[in-house]
């Protein structure tokens, strides 16, 4: 799969050079961009039988364990209030 990719790849950069010698920098990259996405796409698609793995230890109570703790965090983060801050809201 690597390997196949690796030669169109190396067909691109040849055919790239002898065509676009007037092209700028950025020009050049957006082409190698759009045709790695392009390419990409096809040699690296995910696999879907991996993507049906699920964690046996995951259960539901960590999950819920997890979710109220991201909760505490996100209240502590929007409720904490700095001494430093206090002063400085004081002083002017």
């Amino acid at each position: 799969m690597l390997a196949g990719f690796q030669v169109e790849l190396a067909k691109h950069r040849d055919n790239i050079g002898k065509d676009n010698t007037k092209l700028s920098v950025n020009e050049k990259f957006t082409q190698l961009a759009d045709y790695m996405r392009e390419y990409g796409k096809e040699y690296f698609e995910k696999d879907q039988s991996c993507q049906n793995n699920i964690k046996q230890w995951f259960t539901p109570q960590i999950m819920d364990i997890v979710e109220r703790k991201a909760k505490a965090y996100v209240h502590w983060q929007r409720h904490h209030v700095m001494v430093e801050e206090n002063k400085y809201r004081n002083h002017y």
